[in-house]
């Protein structure tokens, strides 16, 4: 089983066998079309394996009981953990996104190109385009490898922001 450089996709749900959202996790009714009776098939039979619905697409993940052997079998390597300023880095893209690294540095105040490098390296944003401004400076959002990472089937999921003077429906931070 390939791990990536800088994630371990099995790693996505914590506990529970790799259901991203956790093993409480139920599709939403309707809409679905032939994923998700695919999905209900899966469950109903108690296969080992599930199909979770991830914005736009689906995944294929292991089924909850199997949770405790894959998590052994895993748990050899450590998974790197990020640290205080990426996750904060994570978040401004996340709840602004897109967003440029310049807009990134004034939210928190520092330099983020490390921070910015290490998530984009472990996949976890990805550049989007560039602003129309002098300089095009390139934009950056989140990826799948984000939402299942932390167990989001869409950033609508997101909490919200606490109240800062942080606009997030203009992408501004002011």
């Amino acid at each position: 089983m390939g791990e990536r450089r800088g994630g371990n996709p099995f790693r996505a749900g914590g506990a529970g066998g790799g259901n991203p959202a956790g093993p409480g996790h139920r599709l939403p009714p309707g809409g679905g079309g032939p994923g998700q009776s695919l999905a209900q098939g899966y469950e109903a039979e108690q296969a080992g394996v599930r199909l979770v619905r991830l914005e736009e697409s689906w995944q294929l993940v292991s089924a909850p009981q199997w949770g405790e052997t894959i998590r052994g079998l895993l748990s050899r390597r450590k998974p790197d953990k990020l640290s205080p300023a990426a996750l904060e880095t994570l978040a401004v893209v996340a709840y602004f996104q897109p967003v440029t690294r310049v807009v990134i540095d004034q939210v928190r105040g520092v330099d983020s190109a490390h921070s910015l490098a290490l998530l984009l390296d472990r996949e976890l944003v990805a550049p989007c385009g560039s602003l129309d401004a002098p300089g095009r400076p390139i934009l950056y959002r989140t990826t799948p490898v984000f939402l299942r990472s932390f167990g989001l089937s869409s950033l609508e999921e997101l909490p919200p922001l606490p109240e800062s003077g942080l606009n997030r429906e203009e992408g501004q931070p002011w």
